[in-house]
């Protein structure tokens, strides 16, 4: 198979090369916006994020899938443009509607930790030696004007 100048084959697809550089010329804010944002948000599910997973493979690489299905929908010739394009561009509203789920989940999660750091705060002042020595220093306030009958009167001792 001799490969032209103009052309790139992939199987029976074939690429003009040509209109490929055009397309990245065209779309290169696009497409480094993309890659800016899904390098954020895989670093932020990566080092950041409540819920933890073990391997860099998780649910928050799915925008770099749609990223890719995206520029990929935009190489293809004339003919298959239409298609190619709107797949691509399906691929990423989904990858961001599954990306939305793990953020449901984050948010989830963070305000379950909020609840539950409150419940602690709360308890920790109920229970705190400060918080018992201002209670003891209102009972003994409270106990000294209620049997303080005596009017600086001395009783002498016996």
């Amino acid at each position: 198979m001799e490969v032209s100048k103009n052309l790139l084959y992939f199987g029976r697809l074939n690429l003009n090369h040509n209109k490929t550089i055009r397309i990245v010329r065209k779309y290169k804010n696009g497409i480094l916006h993309h890659k800016f944002v899904f390098v954020k948000i895989f670093r932020y599910g990566a080092e950041s994020s409540m819920v933890v997973y073990a391997t860099y493979l998780n649910p928050w690489i799915y925008p770099f899938f749609g990223t890719v299905g995206l520029i990929a929908g935009q190489c293809f010739s004339t003919k298959w443009y239409l298609i190619t394009s709107n797949i691509g561009f399906l691929i990423l509203v989904i990858s961001i509607l599954l990306l939305m789920t793990e953020i449901d989940k984050d948010m989830k999660q963070t305000a379950e930790l909020n609840d539950f750091l409150g419940r602690v705060k709360d308890l920790g002042n109920k229970i705190s030696v400060d918080n018992k020595m201002k209670e003891e220093a209102k009972d003994d306030k409270i106990c000294k004007t209620e049997n303080d009958h005596s009017e600086n009167i001395e009783l002498p001792y016996i």
